[in-house]
């Protein structure tokens, strides 16, 4: 993924959802997100504002619980580009240890 399609990537996806087990989710719209956790897009829009972006919703019909955060670009931008040089470092840095002769598994 290049810098155009990463800041592209972050634009679009403007939601964080963490459902009970952990497993996160990635969503655009309110309407997306509605569809796929069977909480209306109105009541979670309605909560986020009131509890500054992020609650825990309850799913009547099945009783699961999810978090959901928004997200600004700003934040997801800052966040993948922290990531993204973490990993550049962490690399820079593993290939220095073998370059004097630390044994990698």
């Amino acid at each position: 993924m290049d810098v155009e399609e990463l800041e592209e990537f972050v634009k679009v996806n403007k939601y964080l959802v963490v459902n009970q087990e952990g497993v996160p989710f990635l969503f655009s719209s309110l309407r997306e997100m509605e569809k796929d956790i069977n909480i209306d897009y109105s009541t979670i829009s309605k909560y986020l504002t009131y509890h500054n972006n992020s609650y825990i919703f309850q799913c009547k019909s099945d009783d699961i619980l999810y978090y959901i955060k928004k997200f600004w670009f700003f934040v997801w931008f800052c966040l993948i580009f922290w990531l993204f040089l973490i990993l550049i470092i962490n690399n820079h840095v593993c290939e220095m240890w073998k370059s004097i002769g630390f044994p990698f598994s």
